[in-house]
């Protein structure tokens, strides 16, 4: 009896071509994704840490986001970057209460400040159980947990960026994650932060704008209207 191979074959081709297909692409993806050094969140450019890895996100609440594996402790660390706009996001004070009130226990935090290119830095310093998950939602209680936060102060809107994970994983990034934050540069200065930063000098160059725009209408006003 004869067996036709043939359609068993061009089966065998297209699986191997379509594997062939879903490697490259993973590949290209990979690729990309090593080609992402820095990132605009707001006002500000930052740099990813070495050895950190770029995440893409689909929520349109992140402005970014970052992971850090610990290749000792087999434990990695999320960081997320938030921006609102101009004076959106909340108070400062607030959201850093707001963010220990996500511990429960808290058994320790500090609050702390930089200054860096004139702005102002607040940091917050977390350790306890953290409650995973949607605030006003169902969480997680993570034993163990740390955070450590970031709010950067703008006349564009606040940053606000926060990594979390096991608190040994935690403590071992902070340096990398505060070389990150520290390290921002305005990523398009413009004319509108310094308006920001000065209301009255704002007001002073919209008055004098309207009073030269109505000396120039005067000027050029026709004795009669010539319109349609």
């Amino acid at each position: 009896m004869k067996f036709n191979t043939l359609p068993t074959l061009t089966l065998f081709s297209l699986l191997l071509t379509s594997a062939s297909s879903l490697n490259a692409q993973d590949s290209d993806k990979a690729e990309k994704t090593e080609e992402i050094k820095e990132f605009n969140v707001g006002a500000f450019q930052f740099d990813i840490p070495e050895d950190w890895n770029w995440i893409e996100t689909s929520s349109p609440m992140r402005a970014a986001q970052l992971s850090f594996i610990n290749e000792d402790l087999k434990k990695k660390v999320d960081v997320v970057f938030f921006h609102f706009g101009r004076g959106q996001g909340g108070q400062v004070h607030a959201n850093l209460e707001r963010w220990k009130s996500q511990f429960n226990p808290l058994d320790e935090s500090e609050i702390y400040n930089a200054i860096r290119e004139g702005n102002v830095i607040h940091y917050l310093s977390a350790k306890g159980t953290y409650n995973r998950g949607i605030p006003g939602g169902k969480v997680t209680p993570v034993k163990d947990s740390g955070l450590l936060g970031a709010i950067i102060e703008h006349p564009r809107g606040s940053v606000f960026a926060k990594m979390t994970g096991p608190y040994a994983v935690v403590k071992t990034a902070t340096l990398a994650f505060r070389t990150m934050i520290e390290g921002q540069v305005p990523s398009d200065p413009s004319e509108e932060d310094e308006k920001a930063k000065d209301p009255e000098k704002s007001k002073k160059d919209s008055k004098d704008k309207k009073d030269d725009k109505s000396k120039s209408s005067k000027k050029e006003e026709p004795s009669e209207d010539k319109s349609p």
